[in-house]
């Protein structure tokens, strides 16, 4: 699977056991199942980040 995808074995585990893939990653795995961002990737908005005023102290 990780040769189809155009990407080392390592980094698909990583992938799947939940951490956040790269770009390159998500745009080898679209276009190797032709499919378009949203149909492949969940894009979830971080709230404490959205929300958190400009220039306010984390």
């Amino acid at each position: 699977m990780a040769r189809l995808i155009g990407t080392d074995r390592t980094t698909l585990r990583r992938v799947q056991r939940g951490s956040q893939p790269s770009g390159a990653f998500i745009a080898s795995f679209c276009v190797a199942f032709g499919l378009g961002m949203g149909e492949a990737f969940e894009i979830v908005h971080d709230a404490a980040v959205v929300e958190a005023p400009v220039g306010a102290a984390a």
